[in-house]
């Protein structure tokens, strides 16, 4: 079981929140190459996104019922789905 957050608001647990997460983890435990990353629902957007800040880290990316879209420019992406 795990606790919620502390001090939770309109922005708890959105992808932005939890992307912060995901990249405090992979520093902590410096993660830095031959990267394979396996990623389900919105964890192939936050998995996608740092993939693609740490390029040179990954070896491969399978992303399975994430909702991946192409939008024309990140200011034409709904605020909701931003990073």
């Amino acid at each position: 079981d795990s606790d919620k957050l502390d001090n939770v608001g309109p922005d708890s647990y959105s992808v932005p929140e939890q992307y912060k997460f995901f990249d405090a983890m992979m520093e902590a435990l410096g993660v830095q190459e031959n990267v394979t990353l396996v990623c389900h629902s919105w964890g192939g957007v936050i998995g996608s996104h740092w993939a693609n800040l740490h390029r040179n880290a990954m070896k491969g990316i399978v992303t399975m019922e994430a909702p991946l879209l192409p939008f024309k420019s990140w200011s034409s992406m709904p605020k909701t789905l931003a990073l």
